[in-house]
């Protein structure tokens, strides 16, 4: 009778080895490939958003959606109403009152980015409600509304309907403005995920809160844009002081 013969230890170590190498090669080529098909799932949803917006637009005589504050739906400032709550699912923790006004366009459910993991741990929110779960948990949506920007040097008090902002320094963006008004709209941002709220903040002060909103790059404050003309792309947000205004993306008009 023949004797059935096994993998001795040497050939099975070799084996071992041979399929870690392979893993060590294969990984970082399946991390690019999760990674990108995450952004492709955000592209799309920013451009969906950007067609409920020009949808909204079309049938509210040429105008881009804002709250005012006769219609805003939460306690928030104007400014964080028009930002966030504009889309998003109706059931988030921040959000109360009618519904959205884009829903009718969007649906009840759009914006949640693949990559949202809210707040990142040491941004100083940690056990607050800003940290009860991700964006799209907490606010309904992972992206925001180009309404308007922080700006001290150049902003007002007041909207340009004369109303309060909530606080100092804005400059209004797309806030009641109409479409056939915008310039430019292959370089002005109409919407982005939350990474975003970097550009927005560092003028504000609140530097370490939003180092911690990094959503696609945890290296880099790279982040998805949908413009006014309804394409998408990503870019890495600039540093101050070309964080509103440089060669590949306007956030101020």
């Amino acid at each position: 009778m023949s004797k059935r013969r096994g993998f001795t230890l040497i050939e099975l170590l070799v084996v071992i080895s041979i399929i870690a190498v392979l893993l060590s090669i294969l990984m970082p080529a399946l991390q690019k490939a999760k990674k990108q098909a995450r952004k492709v799932v955000c592209s799309a949803q920013l451009r969906g958003m950007a067609q409920g917006v020009i949808a909204y637009s079309t049938a509210n005589d040429g105008r881009l959606p804002i709250y005012t504050q006769s219609d805003k739906p939460t306690d928030a400032s104007l400014l964080h109403d028009n930002q966030v709550n504009l889309w998003g699912k109706e059931d988030s923790i921040a959000h109360s009152g009618p519904p959205r006004k884009l829903t009718p366009y969007l649906g009840r459910k759009i914006g949640r980015c693949p990559s949202d993991k809210g707040f990142q741990p040491g941004s100083s929110l940690d056990g607050t409600f800003y940290t009860s779960g991700n964006f799209y948990e907490v606010y309904g949506s992972s992206y925001i509304y180009n309404t308007a920007a922080l700006d001290f040097a150049n902003g007002s008090s007041v909207t340009p309907l004369g109303e309060s902002w909530g606080v100092d320094g804005i400059v209004d963006v797309l806030y009641s403005r109409r479409m056939e008004n915008i310039r430019q709209s292959s370089k002005l941002v109409m919407g982005a995920d939350r990474t975003l709220f970097y550009a927005y903040y560092t003028t504000y002060g609140f530097y370490d809160w939003f180092t911690y909103m990094k959503m696609h790059d945890l290296r880099s404050q790279l982040c998805n844009m949908v413009f006014m003309d309804s394409h998408v792309k990503g870019y890495i947000l600039h540093e101050p002081p070309e964080h509103f205004r440089n060669g590949d993306y306007q956030l101020l008009r």
